[in-house]
């Protein structure tokens, strides 16, 4: 449990002071037609790290890709459906995350960016998972990691929250509102890699990757799928602010990191 700023902490979705929340046509638009330098620093590093586990040839799924951003960084030798709980004319198909429309063991790999947080019931989406996945298939993951500097920023926008007193494991128990797709809580995928080895045990999921990131970067680009005002800069204080961020997020993991990187391979045999 944190010392500073434990939470529970939940705001009201009208305390929210980011802008264009939940506005994925504005946000894509905006970025499609402006790529500007901070952001586009951010979207390259958040998704370029997942290619070398994408191999030409295979077929996944992103769930939750909002705007459709990882287009643009993402594997073009393989098949990547992209979709979302909710229609947009850059899908490829609308997804329940708790409720996956694919055959059993038909995909090779599943992407997820910041969604896991979103789900009321995450371990009926890592079970589904388990079902679609091929033997040694890929859960490739980015999402928030509930780190000092991102409670507060949570706190200083009412974005959105966090609790370290809820358990993913159990499925009657929801996580966040599960009546509302925005409401977030922001430590999930913390607890989860905290227990990953109770995960394994349950579900056949087994960490080969796991990485802390986006201390400055985040911040920096002044949203992904909602916005704050940011001062755009230089390629070269871009470069500098880089290095500096990823120093951070290896030093200070409690403090500075706001993302993590995780990649869970599955192996059906060590489950039931």
């Amino acid at each position: 449990m944190p010392l500073f700023f434990p939470g529970p902490y939940f705001p009201k979705a009208s305390e929210n002071l980011m802008q264009k929340v939940g506005d994925t046509s504005w946000v894509r638009n905006d970025f499609l037609n402006h790529r500007k330098k901070n952001l586009e620093l951010l979207l390259s590093q958040r998704y370029s790290w997942m290619n070398p586990f994408i191999e030409n040839g295979t077929i996944g799924v992103e769930l939750g890709c909002g705007a459709g951003f990882s287009s643009l960084y993402l594997n073009k030798n393989a098949k990547i459906f992209q979709s979302d709980c909710l229609y947009q004319p850059w899908l490829s198909t609308v997804v329940d995350g708790l409720n996956l429309p694919f055959k059993d063991h038909s995909l090779h790999f599943i992407i997820m960016v910041d969604v896991i947080h979103h789900l009321a019931h995450p371990l009926n989406f890592f079970m589904e998972a388990k079902r679609v996945l091929k033997n040694n298939g890929l859960l490739i993951i980015k999402d928030s990691h509930a780190s000092l500097s991102l409670r507060a920023i949570l706190r200083l926008m009412h974005h959105e929250g966090y609790s370290f007193n809820v358990d993913p494991f159990n499925t009657e128990a929801p996580c966040n509102d599960p009546d509302d797709p925005w409401s977030g809580n922001n430590a999930i995928a913390d607890i989860f890699f905290q227990q990953q080895q109770k995960l394994k045990d349950l579900t056949g999921f087994d960490t080969q990757h796991h990485k802390l990131s986006e201390s400055l970067t985040l911040y920096l680009s002044g949203g992904v799928s909602a916005r704050s005002h940011t001062l755009e800069l230089p390629d070269s204080i871009l470069k500098m602010l880089s290095k500096l961020d990823k120093s951070l997020s290896h030093l200070c993991p409690a403090v500075f990191p706001t993302g993590m990187e995780w990649v869970l391979k599955l192996n059906k045999s060590t489950t039931s």
